[in-house]
């Protein structure tokens, strides 16, 4: 996965549903950054820009010049980050995507 630096990212808002969450606090995004790069190649393919997948949690990562978007989802009781064009990938362990991306 093809994650930004930590301190490249000026905030990241999380969208779940019709609701966006702003966090700017850099403890927060470096953790969030940990978790999802503990994650581990599928063979599944990403090719559109939005998961094939009823419910998602749409993650941006704000830079001075841009926008990187990654998606969370759980299938089968697995959860998965995707990167649109890029691939998709599996979470190593059932972190809960929605509480972590919540928190304070």
């Amino acid at each position: 996965i093809q994650l930004p630096q930590t301190s490249d990212i000026t905030s990241v808002d999380v969208t779940v549903g019709e609701n966006t969450t702003n966090h700017s606090d850099t403890a927060w995004i470096s953790e969030i950054i940990s978790d999802i790069s503990s994650s581990e190649p599928t063979s599944k393919q990403s090719v559109q820009d939005f998961p094939q997948t009823e419910s998602y949690i749409k993650i941006d990562f704000q830079f001075e010049t841009g926008t990187s978007t990654i998606f969370a989802y759980e299938e089968n009781g697995k959860h998965y980050i995707e990167q649109p064009y890029q691939g998709i990938y599996k979470l190593k362990f059932n972190l809960s995507i929605q509480r972590s991306c919540f928190r304070a």
